[in-house]
């Protein structure tokens, strides 16, 4: 007969207190792989930082290391991205341009607003491999994969008589520019603490739109703005 009395200071039955234990878990887990990958981060340190004494707590909830990192990833990813959930639902007249509009300041007001550095942390981890992993490319195909269709769809419209590969690398550029603003915020802060300080969500989506567009052809060239004049 198997012997559990490794598990007895565990919830053995679904309760509120063991919901709370596995969400300290995810949320130490976050941290602990954000830090140190998949191969540094151990379950003791794990269960340490979860205030969780006994270390049978990640088999207990998630039968092991490999299927807590499976969720801890999933959760991070789409707590970074989360499809187009919170997007604008646009009326079908809507001029894409508009549309690129509310698509840059959702982005960039999604981005600037999540709240645990770990999780972005953890998914440039993942992102940032020379292959992807399986649960990455999961995660992917769910939590980004709807946000690159519904930006490319934007600049089909917007551009159709360009080639659908030019139409994906001005997508990309796009988001390149909105993931630079977020994920060098602390030395941009370093570097130029005036535009840290004055320029707002609102302001830096629209200098991506007028930027891009210039770039492309498709708005008026980039002039002097006076309103960050008088703010310098």
């Amino acid at each position: 007969m198997e012997n559990n009395s490794h598990l007895t200071d565990l919830p053995q039955h679904p309760s509120n207190e063991g919901d709370e234990i596995r969400n300290r878990l995810l949320l130490a887990a976050e941290e602990v792989f954000a830090e140190l990958g998949y191969e540094g981060a151990t379950t003791r340190e794990i269960c340490h930082r979860a205030e969780v004494k006994n270390v049978g707590a990640i088999n207990y909830y998630f039968q092991g290391k490999e299927k807590l990192y499976w969720e801890v990833v999933t959760r991070a990813m789409k707590h970074c991205c989360g499809g187009i959930e919170g997007f604008p639902v646009w009326p079908e007249n809507l001029p894409p341009l508009e549309k690129l509009r509310g698509f840059i300041h959702t982005m960039l007001k999604r981005l600037f607003e999540i709240p645990r550095p770990s999780a972005t942390q953890l998914m440039m981890r993942e992102m940032t491999r020379s292959e992807v992993t399986e649960v990455a490319a999961h995660s992917i195909r769910q939590n980004i994969k709807p946000l690159a269709d519904l930006l490319r769809s934007i600049i089909a419209e917007l551009l159709p008589e360009f080639p659908e590969m030019q139409q994906i690398l001005i997508g990309k550029s796009i988001i390149g520019q909105c993931l630079y603003y977020h994920q060098n915020r602390a030395a941009n802060a370093l570097l130029f603490p005036e535009i840290a300080q004055t320029v707002s969500i609102d302001e830096l989506a629209e200098h991506i739109v007028n930027f891009s567009l210039a770039a492309i052809g498709k708005g008026p060239v980039l002039t002097p703005n006076l309103r960050w004049r008088e703010k310098a």
